[in-house]
């Protein structure tokens, strides 16, 4: 997706995954989430809201991606949000990440850590998450 002055300025989770070396230049919005996102006939044609991007590495822009989309939270903040039942957060993520052919898959982990790493209430939620999050990954 191309931004008229700036050929390379694209949202990581635009495309399918590629050597992050060859991605290096890949700025992110950091706030692609359902709401900065257009569709048209139920299918994503654009994400909006550019005001606050900036270069990032691909690997922290998909994770970013995935706690707003999958969306990776606790149950409680899920309820506060609609979704009742909660949804199956592991499979939701698998799906997720396979979606954009990460290789390692479980390389998502660690950079959903950093995403969070300044909300305590997300960052101690992903803490104990985080085995389902692996094995989900894992066995795929």
């Amino acid at each position: 997706m191309g931004h008229g002055r700036q050929p390379y300025m694209s949202t990581c989770a635009t495309w399918k995954w590629q050597d992050s070396k060859a991605r290096r230049g890949c700025s992110g919005s950091r706030t692609t989430g359902p709401w900065n996102t257009v569709y048209r006939q139920g299918s994503h044609v654009a994400f909006i809201d550019w005001d606050a991007a900036q270069p990032i590495e691909p690997l922290i822009d998909l994770a970013l991606a995935a706690c707003r989309f999958v969306p990776l939270a606790p149950p409680h903040l899920l309820a506060e949000a609609g979704f009742d039942p909660p949804p199956d957060l592991p499979i939701r993520l698998r799906i997720f990440v396979a979606a954009y052919g990460l290789p390692n898959r479980e390389a998502i982990l660690p950079a959903l850590q950093v995403c969070m790493k300044d909300e305590p209430e997300l960052f101690r939620w992903l803490a104990e998450a985080m085995p389902d999050l692996a094995g989900a990954l894992r066995h795929f």
